[in-house]
């Protein structure tokens, strides 16, 4: 070291950075990384809405995404939805939320069921769940431990055909994500058909 400052020659020979260089580095990286997140982000959502809504079989998008350590029982076979072709990123989504939030989960329960002319999507799982006052500001641009985009952009997804998503588990029990499909917005297909 030389007057205080860190050489090269200095770094060389210890294989060391000073704590101070180290610090900086580390908040170089740290932003470095927030904003490769926000250029993906901001990418993924100019995408939104540019294709046409499609149908989509439930089933498919749920197989899409399974985990192998962690089980996806299902029981949505027939059931399609009309959305934007990023809905499997809204189940991704989901698998990747309770991989990393549903402490002590050990499987998931995805099931649809017919309400007054909607269809619920209702995705459960068997961990931790949400506490009340975060259930829905967990939908919030920035909210979060990762990036604080996959339910807000998962919210943003479902919106383009009018669908909704909402958490309406018991903490303690569970989370428990309602994704609402209104009537003209999804169709079930018998297998006879």
């Amino acid at each position: 070291m030389r007057g205080g400052n860190c050489s090269q020659e200095w770094f060389l020979k210890t294989g060391r950075l000073p704590p101070k260089l180290s610090k900086y580095l580390s908040e170089v990286d740290r932003a470095g990384n927030e904003i490769q997140r926000q250029i993906e982000f901001t990418r993924t959502y100019q995408e939104l809405g540019m294709e046409r809504a499609a149908w989509h079989a439930i089933e498919d998008l749920i197989a899409s995404i399974s985990d192998s350590t962690l089980p996806v029982y299902a029981d949505c076979i027939g059931y399609q939805i009309l959305a934007d072709p990023m809905i499997q990123k809204v189940f991704s989504n989901l698998m990747d939320n309770t991989i990393h939030y549903a402490e002590g989960g050990s499987r998931v329960e995805c099931r649809c069921e017919e309400r007054d002319g909607q269809l619920a999507i209702i995705w459960e799982d068997d961990g931790a769940g949400v506490p009340d006052d975060q259930k829905e500001r967990i939908f919030e641009r920035g909210y979060g431990e990762n990036t604080g985009l996959g339910l807000f952009l998962s919210r943003e997804i479902l919106a383009i055909t009018g669908i909704t998503i909402l958490e309406t588990g018991e903490y303690g029990k569970g989370a428990r994500f309602e994704i609402r499909v209104p009537a003209g917005a999804w169709q079930k297909i018998d297998g006879d058909s």
